[in-house]
């Protein structure tokens, strides 16, 4: 990989930081209006889902299409870690949210359901 793609990949995971970072307000460091804060949770989103769904999904060979697939498997990976810990630790506060385990679910169902598809198709 070169320079400039390095750098470009450094700046997109910089920018959705920066995004997510201001869409929680984690210190109340500013006082955003309803209209703000819708402004900054679509943009946030979109920018997300070019990250997620869009930004380097094709490869050009198979070394790049192996790259592609570890690294889906290290953010899906991660992405489940971290919500069967905060789904562990509402369960021990005793109210769970439905959202995560809506996400747990669709992570489950997302890898039997793909992994089954590729066995009947290969």
């Amino acid at each position: 990989m070169n320079k400039t793609r390095y750098i470009q990949e450094l700046l997109l995971l910089i920018l959705a930081v920066v995004l997510l970072v201001l869409l929680l307000n984690p210190f109340s460091f500013y006082m955003p209006t309803p209209l703000v804060m819708l402004i900054l949770g679509l943009i946030t989103a979109l920018f997300a889902a070019f990250c997620v769904f869009i930004f380097r999904e094709r490869g050009r060979d198979e070394r790049e299409e192996l790259h592609t697939n570890i690294a889906g498997r290290v953010a899906f990976l991660a992405a489940g870690a971290i919500a069967l810990l905060g789904l562990f630790f509402q369960a021990l506060s005793g109210s769970i949210d439905p959202w995560l385990i809506g996400v747990v679910a669709a992570m489950v169902v997302g890898k039997v359901a793909s992994l089954m598809y590729v066995q009947m198709r290969g």
